[in-house]
């Protein structure tokens, strides 16, 4: 039998329940544009991962996701540049996704915000952490002290037709909860659904409140712990779920999430809505600790539920991302068959620990123990028609597991197909890359033998619409925000004296590498004119390190986070071939930053106007003095290494949160008390060149 389909692991997960399957769609650690929906069905507990079709929702991660009958909806999101507040719609019967067109009260462009289903036209969507825009009556908005573009946290709260397509913001009566994001906000009957937790304005702001809102009366009640009863501690990231929705004695059950010491917590607790007490539920020794992960719940009947922990990452840098699990709960206890909250407890009482492989072969040797079973106790107590009837029942167990297995090859031959074409495309790009590489190493033969070079990078002057607000600027030139093709840009218009004829080949030089370098954390290069001005186009980055770092300290997440996403674009460049490229210029100013939904930051370097290839180099001094090496001033000791004491250097000055001059950068480092970056500083930044580590070696012990 082939091995069954399983979905690939990822967090930040838009999931949800419908119809006794789980779905999940897109994701942080899936590739992006994916159109595949994974399903699992508990019924034949097997994976589907099906090709959808149509306009793909633009958020691929942080945003939410409800069923309302055989549609899934999905809200808003984070694309790895915005945020946005579209609604979008997928058949699950045709696997077709619709853009809704939406009007009314809009929310904010916005993520890890909540959504839930109210009726089977009504969906209600509050909070999350995005782009101010249009605030909502009795709602906030608490903008972000640590950027300058707007973004914040907010508590706003809508409801949403899905019938019409119309935003509405409903007046809330009761203890309104304060701007939020990373909550859970988890129906848990017809009318009442409570929220749990979440990251509230403010540093390490990570809280343990429990609101209550009944949506057929728009009242929001805060519940309030009683003394000496356990309650669970402030989380963000954390998932939940309802037990028992529809029936008696529904319960929350949450696990997982970040604390307020960034500790990735492993703990699992029920909430009895009715009552506001908690239950602490063991976990088995199986599961790990998670966050950024869902969990959505099946009934199996009256008081029981199955529930699939989908995902997560266990690492709060980093990308390990935790196995799926599958569990069941049980209301037990003497009194279990008694309705109301009276009826027993809730109980973890079958594990199946990465449930998903091998799920079709257990599948299989499960009902065929059971067929067994039956057909043993029939050949004891009945006759010899009601063993034919148990053999037929056998005969018809095993034409649905054959029918099954057909269905899930068809699935995966439909998958195996999409991957041949998309493997013809990757080597058609190889290909088309080697011949543009071929080109490149000609064009740069060519260089030193005529003036003239291939230049595919090469804008048309008129492309480019500069605006006056000015970025920074520096020995090259001054960098100002610019239009081209409809986005804003950076624009680096390098100063007049730089336009003779031995700069000009040198900007050509420069930018024939700057078009090859290709890396998550180097700035994005567009391209570049040669008409009049020279002018250099790069991606546009919210804010510069040396600014942030102006403006106050930064933690050690944020330190040990920037130095991993510098590291890894030199270690990019240092394994270049043919020839390894040092970029000579590492710094403050040089790292630009975008920031994150979880708080973070995305760090990339910049300035094209120092790298150079080892087989080139040339220039004596190059870059910032502040960063140099001793060996910079001698082109012919210059290595890789030179970047190394510069990423010292730049460590030096976000440990001590100040500028780190040549004559007071010793002093600096005399005060760095976190002994693992001490250690790391004092190699990076030895006089001994072959004493420093390489990139790495740098960035496997950060990691």
């Amino acid at each position: 039998m082939d091995a069954p389909i399983e979905p690939s692991p990822r967090y930040r997960t838009f999931s949800t329940a419908a119809d006794g399957r789980h779905y999940y769609w897109r994701g942080l650690g899936l590739r992006r544009g994916s159109n595949i929906i994974a399903v699992y069905d508990p019924s034949t507990e097997l994976w589907s991962l099906l090709p959808t079709t149509g306009p793909l929702p633009p958020g691929e991660y942080g945003g939410c996701s409800v069923c309302v009958g055989r549609c899934l909806y999905t809200f808003g999101g984070y694309d790895g540049s915005s945020y946005v507040n579209d609604m979008s719609k997928l058949d699950l019967d045709t696997l077709q996704w619709t853009k809704i067109k939406t009007s009314g009260s809009q929310p904010m462009k916005k993520a890890v915000c909540g959504l839930v289903c109210v009726n089977e036209r009504t969906l209600c969507c509050i909070g999350g952490y995005g782009i101010k825009g249009t605030t909502q009556p009795g709602s906030t908005f608490t903008r972000d002290t640590e950027f300058t573009n707007g973004r914040g946290w907010t508590n706003e709260f809508q409801f949403f037709n899905v019938e019409n397509g119309v935003w509405s913001s409903p007046e809330l009566r009761g203890e309104r909860p304060p701007p939020c994001s990373g909550f859970t906000f988890t129906m848990v009957d017809k009318h009442r659904a409570v929220l749990f937790g979440g990251r509230q304005p403010g540093r390490d702001c990570r809280v343990n409140d429990v609101y209550l809102f009944n949506l057929r009366d728009m009242e929001v009640t805060k519940v309030r712990p009683v003394q000496g009863e356990p309650w669970p501690v402030g989380r963000a990231g954390h998932a939940a779920c309802c037990l028992n929705y529809g029936q008696d004695d529904p319960q929350l059950l949450m696990y997982g999430g970040r604390d307020n010491d960034n500790k990735i917590l492993g703990d699992m607790w029920t909430l009895d809505a009715d009552t506001g007490k908690w239950t602490e539920v063991t976990p088995p020794e199986s599961m790990t600790p998670r966050y950024r992960h869902s969990i959505t719940a099946t009934s199996l009947g009256p008081g029981l539920t199955e529930v699939l922990a989908f995902g997560g990452s266990q690492e709060v840098l980093g990308d390990t991302i935790a196995e799926t699990i599958i569990l069941r709960f049980e209301l037990t206890g003497p009194s279990a068959s008694v309705a109301g909250p009276s009826a027993g407890k809730w109980a973890l009482v079958d594990v199946a620990h990465n449930d998903t492989r091998g799920s079709a072969q257990r599948l299989s040797e499960k009902r065929i123990r059971q067929a067994t079973a039956r057909a043993s106790s029939v050949s004891e107590t009945s006759d010899h028609s009601s063993q034919d009837r148990v053999r037929a029942l056998e005969q018809q167990l095993r034409a649905a597991e054959q029918r099954e297995h057909d269905i899930q090859r068809r699935h995966q031959l439909q998958l195996e197909e999409k991957d041949r074409e998309l493997a013809i495309k990757d080597l058609e790009l190889t290909e088309a890359n080697r011949r543009h590489g071929d080109a490149e190493r000609r064009a740069q033969l060519a260089e030193e033998r005529a003036e003239g070079l291939e230049t595919q990078w090469v804008v048309h002057r008129g492309m480019i619409q500069m605006t006056e607000r000015q970025l920074g600027g520096g020995g090259w030139g001054v960098v100002k925000v610019a239009k081209f093709r409809g986005i804003e840009v950076a624009a680096k218009t390098l100063y007049e004296q730089l336009s003779s004829i031995y700069y000009r080949r040198m900007f050509i030089r420069e930018m024939n590498m700057a078009a090859r370098l290709r890396h998550p954390h180097l700035v994005q290069f567009i391209g570049a004119t040669l008409e009049g001005e020279m002018i250099i186009l790069t991606e546009l980055m919210a804010t510069s390190l040396r600014r942030v770092l102006e403006g106050g300290r930064i933690s050690r997440e944020h330190i040990l986070s920037i130095s991993v996403q510098v590291c890894q674009a030199l270690n990019y460049l240092h394994l270049m071939q043919p020839d390894p490229v040092i970029h000579r210029d590492i710094s403050s100013a040089n790292v630009l930053l975008n920031p994150l939904p979880n708080g973070c930051w995305s760090a990339k370097v910049t300035d094209y106007g120092s790298v150079n290839t080892l087989r080139m180099l040339n220039t004596v001094n190059p870059g910032s003095p502040v960063y140099a090496a001793p060996e910079a001033g001698n082109p012919s000791l210059q290595s890789t290494k030179m970047d190394m004491f510069s990423l010292g250097v730049l460590l030096i000055e976000m440990c001590s949160d100040q500028f780190p001059s040549q004559e007071e950068r010793e002093s600096l480092f005399l005060t760095i008390q976190d002994r693992q970056f001490s250690d790391i500083i004092s190699r990076c930044i030895d006089r001994e060149r072959d004493n420093r580590p390489t990139a790495r070696q740098l960035l496997n012990e950060l990691q």
